[in-house]
């Protein structure tokens, strides 16, 4: 056992630790970021989101309250759901485009 516990431990303290990837930005514009590693673009202030369970979300909240009390942390400005149900008129697939939020927050993250 004991010889077991000091070979994890090699193999352990043998790891390369300093493989970690340094991902640079740049802004484009006022609104958009470009990754420089491979050239996505993002805009700024702006999550999409997919739940997995529909959520009682209001203007500033998704109605999940972890996930809220995080988001809080970032400023959350707005919550507005990308497709909402027409009960009138509904297709297949309508209740899963529901579950998608267009989130927007105010601090920087970069």
């Amino acid at each position: 056992m004991k010889k077991l516990i000091l070979l994890s431990l090699l193999v352990i303290l043998s790891l390369n630790f300093t493989d970690v990837q340094i991902v640079r930005y740049s802004e484009v514009n006022e609104r958009v970021v470009k990754r420089l590693s491979d050239g996505t673009m993002f805009e700024k202030n702006k999550i999409i989101v997919k739940l997995k369970h529909h959520s009682s979300f209001s203007g500033k909240s998704l109605g999940i309250s972890n996930i809220d009390a995080r988001l809080n942390e970032y400023g959350l400005t707005s919550v507005k759901q990308k497709h909402p149900l027409n009960l009138s008129k509904r297709f297949y697939g309508d209740e899963e485009l529901s579950k998608i939020f267009e989130l927007r927050y105010s601090s920087t993250v970069m």
